[in-house]
């Protein structure tokens, strides 16, 4: 369900589905990239934010998830 369109959706709802969808993926790259050279290059400062990104990314999509279930 997670990448398929729901089917009975109002427009704002099927948004807020296709917003996590686009989060999720978004989160998946920022890991990919937590995991590569250029990341280990950087300032830790930089790495510690781009941690705290990834936390806020993720509490965002669990409330899409949230919104979503109650649809």
């Amino acid at each position: 369900m997670e990448n398929a369109k729901k089917i009975g959706l109002l427009p704002h709802q099927q948004r807020v589905v296709e917003e996590r969808a686009e989060l999720l993926d978004k989160i998946a790259k920022l890991h990919a990239f937590f995991k590569t050279s250029t990341f280990e290059d950087l300032e830790q400062e930089d790495q510690n934010l781009l941690n705290e990104q990834s936390q806020i990314m993720m509490n965002y999509a669990d409330v899409l998830f949230q919104r979503i279930n109650r649809f």
